[in-house]
């Protein structure tokens, strides 16, 4: 009998020790190693920055609760810390770097565009106006096709006539055209969009003349490692401070309002 009961004790303790240990294992750390797993997705996105955040905090309370209540899981939750700083650090360098390649490939259009203008190549600032899936990918008919077919003659005729080009064209390099900030940016999602502004200077008859104009340059999402995916969409020009007629419907909607510091630079 007493042998009977000294086996159920046992049993019952032992029991009881596997029950706390169960009990004693900390469920942070747990939910942090999940959402360090989840951290990667930091790499996508800016949206996705966020995740190994929530893990990094999660984690280092974990820890924190481990050492007050002496219960198991520092090992789990260090592991979950170690990738999510990770993540976090290699999200926002990836994000950075990305958006800062972006802008330059923008610039690197609009200056393209600016070019074609001052250079007079119509067909060519034409060209930079459509999606790349638009544009005709031999060069060397390009010309015959604006002169065989009348809509893209019609469509070049159109493009061109609307200020500043014909002022860009007229003056040519007499124009001193600068960067100077990025008005508006939307990257990610379905596409990149960026609004430049640039300032125009020249002198004509005897007048010195200054004006902004801002170039909204678009990309869809899937040429996003493409640089051709770049495409001038549309603009607006200061008119009156370029000294020259408004078109009668403009090209952009929107306002052109660059900002104090600008217009004194």
């Amino acid at each position: 009998m007493t042998s009977l009961y000294s086996a159920k004790m046992t049993a019952y303790r032992e029991e009881g020790e596997l029950k706390s240990d169960y009990e004693s294992f900390s469920g942070l750390a747990i939910a942090g190693l999940l959402l360090s797993l989840l951290s990667p997705l930091a790499f996508f996105n800016t949206m996705g920055a966020v995740v190994p955040f929530l893990a990094v905090i999660v984690n280092i309370v974990a820890l924190v609760r481990i050492a007050q209540a002496q219960i198991k899981g520092s090992r789990l939750a260090m592991i979950g810390l170690a990738i999510a700083l990770f993540c976090a650090s290699g999200g926002i360098l990836h994000n950075v770097m990305g958006e800062s390649t972006m802008r330059e490939q923008a610039k690197y259009v609009a200056h393209q565009w600016f070019d074609a203008a001052r250079r007079g190549d119509r067909i060519m600032l034409h060209q930079l106006s459509l999606k790349p899936d638009a544009r005709n990918p031999n060069p060397e008919l390009l010309e015959d096709i604006y002169v065989r077919i009348a809509k893209e003659r019609e469509d070049l005729a159109g493009y061109v006539e609307i200020e500043p080009l014909p002022t860009l064209e007229r003056l040519k390099d007499g124009v001193d055209i600068e960067f100077r900030k990025v008005l508006k940016e939307t990257l990610g999602g379905r596409y990149d969009r960026l609004r430049l502004l640039y300032l125009f200077r020249f002198q004509e008859d005897g007048k010195k003349k200054e004006g902004y104009v801002a170039l909204v340059v678009k990309r869809w999402a899937e040429h996003r490692h493409a640089e051709s995916g770049w495409y001038v969409e549309s603009y607006i020009a200061d008119y009156a401070g370029l000294g020259i007629e408004p078109p009668p419907e403009p090209t952009f909607k929107g306002k052109l309002e660059p900002d104090q510091d600008s217009m004194q630079g």
